[in-house]
Formats: structure tokens, sequence, C-alpha cells
């Protein structure tokens, strides 16, 4: 009676094809509020980005002649295109903070639905069970850094990643089309999420051919379908090798701006990592929620090895995304913070390894445990996210403060800073890891 009653409340509860999409849309809308019911968005650098559109937009008009004479248009095609041209483009119909908000509610919500399309294009119609990281990792450290083409570049991540996945078997002129369109804007948002797509799928495909390979000498016996099992390995090599050329050529420029790179300390790298400090940004309020958050995958993980070793399965393609977020780790601990022009490099690593374990975790357990992850990760999910809307109104409020005499500045004007701590709050004390008022003179 007991199993029967709690077949009925799995049931009942209902995360099947339409409940669970129904909770995934309203935790989407759920997490845009924020955005339209506070004034400001008190993130480091987002306001600058709105500010270089609007330079960008008034660029050329003759009675900006100063603006040439202190800035040159570079129109070279390279990362962090993206927020700029959107914004510019935005400007042209919306006031500089309704084209911010609009730009920050389409980041927010396309982070959990290009995840979910890439757990799609893995499991099908379990992808549901643990795509809700994507609302966790939605709001993270170097979005509120204002770090906006970084941010940008995640969801592009994921969607070049689950279509290249889709479609990996029958990669077609129009497929290869769409593929390359996708990796462009991921180069024209960050090179970073960039060059770890690349990295990504080459060690996926690498790895599948190679698993072909092996499997078809160990069967025969023989290696007289050697050429015919290496035919895709060298179709990858044709279409891969010029997205290659563009990361090389990429990577060849910064080396003239620095040859070396600058290194974080161990400790910080430990405290960072087990702290998940990619989705920390205000206080250390979230650490010990990230904390469950840990335990909660840690479990996903221990459970997928059981279920895994009790149906003897050794060997799956899922075990693609475990060894690349091994990889990830491994990069993280040792890439450098910064490297010719870019910085937070170990930040935005990290950001990738728990997502990328998601898809090797079970999918096709028993139901109830099924359900016991998705309200799990959802409860997280709704912590992280209650904090950051208290703390993102309170510095919201305090900049509308401090801007609400804006129109009495006269031009030609020196404006004085608030203070000279960028991160003290009077409401949420010293905010420790951004600092949301540096730039809100833009």
């Amino acid at each position: 009676m007991k199993s029967v009653n709690l077949s009925l409340l799995t049931k009942d509860f209902s995360i099947n094809r339409i409940s669970w999409k129904h909770l995934f849309v309203l935790l989407l809308i759920l997490h845009i509020i924020p955005i339209w019911v506070f004034d400001f968005f008190p993130s480091q650098d987002g306001v600058s980005h709105i500010y270089n559109a609007h330079v960008l937009k008034e660029y050329h008009k003759h009675e900006n002649y100063i603006i040439r004479d202190v800035w040159q248009l570079n129109l070279t095609v390279f990362p962090n295109w993206i927020s700029h041209i959107s914004l510019t483009g935005m400007l042209y119909i919306f006031p500089p903070i309704i084209a911010g908000k609009i730009l920050l509610t389409l980041m927010i919500i396309s982070i959990p639905i290009s995840f979910l399309y890439f757990l799609h294009a893995i499991h099908k119609e379990k992808s549901w069970v643990f795509c809700w990281l994507g609302f966790i990792f939605s709001y993270n450290y170097l979005l509120y850094m204002g770090f906006y083409n970084f941010t940008i570049s995640i969801s592009f991540f994921f969607l070049s990643f689950g279509y290249w996945w889709r479609h990996k078997d029958r990669m077609e002129v129009n497929n290869l089309i769409a593929f390359y369109s996708l990796l462009l804007l991921t180069y024209l948002s960050h090179i970073v999420s960039f060059g770890l797509v690349l990295l990504a799928i080459s060690v996926c495909h690498i790895c599948l051919c190679g698993i072909r390979i092996i499997s078809e000498i160990w069967c025969n016996r023989s290696i007289r379908h050697l050429s015919q099992n290496l035919l895709p390995l060298v179709q990858f090599a044709g279409y891969i090798l010029p997205i290659y050329f563009v990361l090389a050529t990429y990577y060849l420029q910064s080396l003239k701006d620095l040859s070396s790179g600058n290194y974080r300390g161990i400790k910080w790298i430990w405290e960072y990592f087990w702290g998940v400090k990619s989705i920390v940004y205000f206080t250390d309020w979230h650490i010990p929620v990230n904390h469950a958050l840990l335990g909660v995958l840690g479990l996903a993980a221990v459970m997928s090895l059981i279920y895994r070793i009790s149906r003897k399965e050794w060997i799956k393609q899922s075990d693609l995304f475990l060894l690349i977020s091994i990889i990830f780790t491994f990069m993280f601990f040792r890439a450098p913070w910064s490297f010719g022009p870019g910085g937070w490099i170990n930040d935005r690593i990290h950001l990738y390894i728990l997502l990328m374990l998601a898809p090797w975790l079970i999918h096709n357990g028993h139901r109830v445990f099924q359900v016991g992850f998705t309200l799990a990760l959802v409860v997280i999910t709704l912590l992280h996210f209650g904090r950051t809307a208290y703390d993102h109104g309170r510095l919201s409020a305090e900049m509308a403060e401090e801007v609400s005499a804006v129109n009495l500045i006269e031009p030609h004007t020196t404006y004085t800073i608030r203070s000279s701590s960028w991160n003290q709050s009077d409401s949420l004390g010293n905010v420790k890891y951004v600092a949301p008022f540096l730039h809100v003179i833009a």
C-alpha cells in the first residue's frame, strides 16, 4: 500500500512532459522579475557597456567631434562585440536603462533555456532531471561583475555544443552552416567560451571515433576496416580545423600584449572551488547553499555509479561529459588568472565544471529519485534567487539615490565619487566580491 501511495504521490506531483515545463516557465518568469521591478542592475562594469553603446550610437554625429578626438572606432571582428552591437541597436528604439534591462532579460533566460537544449540533445525526454542547474548559474559572479559578453557566451556555448551533438553523425551543408554560425556567435561573445566549446567538442569526437576503432579491432581481430572507421575523424578534422585557425590567430595576437600569465595562489583556488564562487557575488551567504548543491550532485554521482554497476553498464557516451568536467577542473587549477588582455580565466572555466557534469549523472533511474533531485535543485534555485533578489533590491535603491540629482549636473563639470570605497554599501555593509558603485557615474 505504501509503494502504491508513493507511486501516486510522484504521479500527482507530475514531473512529466507537461508539468515540468510549467515549472520551468514559472522559474524563467521569476528570474527576470528583479530586472524590471528594481530601477538599476547593481553590476560593476555593466553600466559601462551601456555607456559604450551610447558612445557608438552618437559617434558619427557632427556635433560630437570631441568624442572622435578621444575615441577611435575599431571595426576589427573580435570577441566582446555582441553586447555592444545589441545595445547600440536597441538604443535607437529604447532609452539606455530599458535597453540594458532587455539585454539582461535575454541573458538570464537564455542560460537555462540553452542548457535545457543541450541536455535534451543528449538525453531527450529525461533532460528535465538536472536542467534546473541552468537557473542556479543564470545569476553568477561574472554577470554581476558586468561581464555581459561572457554571460552571453554561456548560452552560445551550450547551443553550439548541443547542436553539434545532435547532428554530429550527419554534418551536412545546412547543419554545417548552422554550426559555424553558432560558433561565430560564441567567438564574438567571448574567447574563453569559444575555446572551451571547441575543446569539448574535439574531445568528444576523438573519443567516440577511438572507441569505434578499438571496438572494431577487438571484435574482428583485424584492421581491414580501419580506414573506413577513420573517415569520420578525417571529416571532423576537415570542418573543425578552420575554427581552430581562428582561435590560434587570437592566441598569437594575445602573445604580443603579454607573454606570461598572472596566477592566483592555491589557497584562493581551493576556496573558490569548494565554495562554488562562480555563483557568489555580494556576500558569503551563498556559500552554505553551494555546499548543499555539491552534496546533492555528489549524491547523484554516487547513485549514478551504483546504478551503472548494478546494470553492468561500463562504458556509455555520457561518460564523455565526466571526462570533460575533469579536464575543465584540471584547467581551472592550472590556468592563469589573467593572460594577455584577458582576466578572470579561472572564474570563467569554473562556471562550466558542474554544468558539464550534469549529462553524466543518471537521468533514467527510479522516478522517486528523479523527483527528489528535481525538488532539491529547485529549492536550491529558490534560495539562491531569493537572496539575490533581496541584495539586488537594496543595492538598486542606493544607486537610485546616488543618481537622483544627475539632471542638476551642469555640462563640463566634474562629478565627485560617493566615497573612497567602491565596495561599501549602506545596507549590506562591505560588498565582498564586486564593486557595484564603481561605474555608477556612467
